[in-house]
């Protein structure tokens, strides 16, 4: 439309040109030609030049009002509309944009992820009246109103209030994967090892979450110090968890997480939208500071001490009994002292087989050795002060008894075994064994190997002199021919023979000889030669 035309005056009364006139009349054939034609007809005449200017008036009974590209803004309004508000689980119509298989409104993704989202008339129709439904005519006030989906809600993205936002770079390179982008090490998902990511992320305003990032590795857990979990835009079921197990690595600007996989479903692909959350774990050593409040606490696998020491515990006094002496009776501690002077038969009652307790006498009390107590050596035990024993539980009803003594003979001592630091007299026999020598050119000695030796002389040959010789080790050594006979035997320089001369020996087929000796020195045998013994 355009403004009044301008048009001469012409006086009554006065001669004028036709030019004057024509420009007159084409003056105002160019105002009718901007005038809108109410009939829908018109061609040009129906095309505005400028702003319509209604005065604050509405436009009413219009079927409909094309934006500039020819879209009829109340179809633009109610696709917003649908991409905003449609039901739950109901895909946004083909018509309003949507795929037809995979895209929701607003509203469904707000409810599938608890978000606190809420979305009404007014995220729609703007507060300034851009937008006005009123028996379906549309009025622009103030601003020209373009609706896009873009303008309600993305394709790509769904509602989230804990989440972060990135965008999926495919290089595997552990270096910055540039502004809100995000990289794994290996392009099969479940071979990851580390994710590169970047200090920022793709949300509005993009804002730098590096510290937060930077406390997922700061637990000490050995199994997972926290997990990742990744799921593609619009594409819940496209996941991927990772476990965290190294503390993040900050290379300023970008940050480096260690991970193993966990589990998965799905890929991405270059510049998919993605959308990251972290979950904590617990410290190692999190749960009970003590088991003072269990009267039962029982371990589901084998104790790790991790290199501390477990205290144990004494408990109070058990006086000893004449028959039965519960040392068990309090369970307050590993280790009870035991009074008095009383013959023990038994040890009470454990909490079961396998229970083990240290015992301290205070007094001479005494172990009886019975089917209840086997006492080490198979023989009563007279105690001693401060004599130590071990008493393990072989079932709930009998007992080891291992005693330790403060002084005097050894746990297992039997009085009638030889010590080698006093003399012992004895009662029965006492055999030797005897070692064979092994034939051959020169014979060899190992005098720690026995005391007895023999040989069968098969050829001519040298007893060399012995190794490991300890004064005043003596012993035998018998010597036979073989079934020729005639073979000679030369002697080492340790062998030492009466007058300085060493024997022959008796040379008949099968004859045995014999050379005693003891040791003076370790580099001399005194020898005495007995031949043909049979």
């Amino acid at each position: 439309m355009s403004d009044r035309p301008t048009i001469s005056t012409l006086p009554a009364g006065g001669r004028y040109s036709v030019a004057t006139l024509n420009t007159n009349f084409q003056a105002l054939r160019d105002h009718f030609d901007n005038v809108l034609g109410i009939n829908g007809t018109g061609g040009d005449n129906n095309t505005m030049s400028g702003n319509l200017n209604m005065g604050g008036n509405n436009i009413t009974n219009a079927g409909s009002v094309l934006d500039a590209s020819g879209n009829d803004l109340v179809d633009q309004v109610g696709y917003a509309e649908e991409w905003a508000n449609k039901a739950e689980d109901s895909l946004v119509s083909t018509a309003a944009g949507g795929d037809g298989s995979t895209e929701y409104s607003a509203l469904h993704y707000s409810t599938k992820s608890a978000a606190d989202i809420v979305l009404t008339n007014a995220d729609v129709v703007s507060t300034n009246a851009d937008v006005v439904l009123t028996n379906a005519d549309v009025v622009s006030t103030n601003a020209d109103v373009v609706l896009t989906n873009a303008d309600v809600v993305t394709t790509t993205s769904s509602v989230s209030t804990v989440a972060h936002k990135f965008t999926f770079s495919s290089s595997t390179s552990m270096a910055d994967p540039g502004a809100g982008t995000i990289r794994l090490n290996n392009g099969a998902v479940g071979s990851v090892t580390a994710i590169a990511i970047d200090a920022t992320s793709a949300d509005t305003g993009s804002p730098d979450i590096s510290n937060f990032i930077a406390t997922w590795g700061s637990v000490s857990n050995g199994t997972a110090r926290g997990l990742i979990t990744i799921r593609k835009g619009g594409t819940p079921a496209t996941y991927a968890i990772y476990n965290v197990t190294a503390a993040v690595t900050d290379n300023t600007g970008w940050l480096q997480i260690t991970v193993t996989h966990n589990s998965s479903s799905g890929s991405w692909s270059n510049a998919d939208t993605m959308f990251i959350t972290f979950a904590k774990s617990g410290a190692d050593g999190g749960g009970l500071a003590n088991v003072v409040e269990d009267t039962t606490p029982q371990l589901g696998g084998f104790l790790d001490t991790n290199s501390k020491f477990i205290s144990h515990a004494q408990g109070a006094a058990i006086a000893s009994v004449a028959g039965d002496t519960n040392i068990w009776t309090n369970f307050d501690g590993n280790t009870v002292h035991i009074t008095g002077t009383n013959a023990i038969t038994d040890f009470g009652t454990p909490k079961s087989a396998g229970d083990s307790m240290w015992v301290i006498f205070d007094g001479a009390a005494s172990v009886v050795d019975s089917a209840t107590i086997t006492v080490a050596g198979n023989t009563n035990y007279q105690a001693a002060a401060n004599d130590l024993a071990l008493v393990y539980a072989l079932s709930t009803s009998t007992f080891l008894f291992m005693p330790f003594p403060n002084s005097g003979l050894s746990p297992v001592y039997d009085t009638d075994t030889a010590k080698t630091d006093v003399a012992n007299t004895f009662s029965a026999a006492q055999s030797g064994s005897i070692t064979a020598l092994a034939d051959g050119a020169n014979i060899s000695v190992d005098l720690s190997a026995n005391n007895h030796f023999s040989v069968t002389l098969g050829g001519n040959r040298t007893l060399d002199n012995p190794s490991n010789i300890v004064a005043g080790t003596s012993g035998s050594i018998f010597i036979t021919q073989d079934g020729a006979g005639s073979r000679t035997l030369a002697y080492g320089g340790y062998y030492d023979f009466a007058a300085g001369a060493a024997p022959t020996l008796t040379t008949t087929a099968s004859k045995v000889d014999r050379i005693d000796y003891i040791a003076r020195t370790a580099t001399s045998l005194h020898c005495v030669f007995t031949g043909d013994l049979s």
